[in-house]
């Protein structure tokens, strides 16, 4: 493959990444946390190589690029910025399915309907700061109201443990053996600690 296709390819995919990412489209943008450039990258190399990036993200002016013939340093660059937003990339994917995976029990204590659930996940797509803020923002108002209505969330979880005891043909005998389940001073006391937290 020849050079000139090959930084044509990379700077395919960093388009691509640029926009999974929601980096920003304008230039006078361009510093390390913006962009997203990686400390190894030196400054002087990045304010010479980025120009050509964010022409290409931007104008994706592939004509003028036919013909060139990048330099070690162009496609070095290219492949390191393409490698930081990869991971970048991963991490973002990573925190936003650790964030859906402790809001959603929440919802489903909380009887949200799964109109109100679909309708958060689709407003709230994509793998920007803004939607990393998002879910963040809803685990911290679940958790509220999940402390503000912990009564009923006792008595939602105890419902749904007294159907697990059903599917698993526990009888009177086995229960009787949870009486932690059955105690409702030592549930009164667990609820007013939770809810001073």
């Amino acid at each position: 493959m020849k050079k000139g296709e090959e930084l044509i390819d990379l700077l395919e995919d960093l388009k691509f990444l640029h926009g999974e990412l929601c980096l920003p489209f304008e230039q006078a943008e361009i510093n390390r946390t913006t962009w997203i450039i990686p400390d190894c990258l030196p400054l002087e190399i990045s304010y010479c190589f980025m120009p050509v990036v964010t022409a290409f993200i931007i104008q994706e002016d592939v004509k003028s690029l036919v013909n060139v013939d990048p330099t070690e340093d162009m496609l070095n660059f290219c492949t390191t910025l393409q490698a930081a937003w990869l991971g970048e990339k991963s991490q973002r994917e990573a925190r936003i399915q650790t964030l859906f995976d402790q809001v959603e029990p929440i919802w489903l204590r909380l009887q949200v309907s799964q109109e109100e659930i679909q309708s958060f996940i689709e407003e709230h797509c994509g793998l920007s700061i803004a939607t990393i803020a998002a879910y963040e923002v809803e685990l911290e108002r679940v958790k509220i109201l999940r402390r503000e209505s912990l009564g009923g969330f006792i008595q939602a979880i105890r419902q749904e443990i007294q159907g697990l005891w059903d599917r698993l043909l526990y009888g009177p005998r086995t229960m009787e053996g949870f009486a932690a389940f059955y105690e409702g001073r030592l549930c009164c006391a667990i609820q007013s600690l939770m809810s001073e937290r």
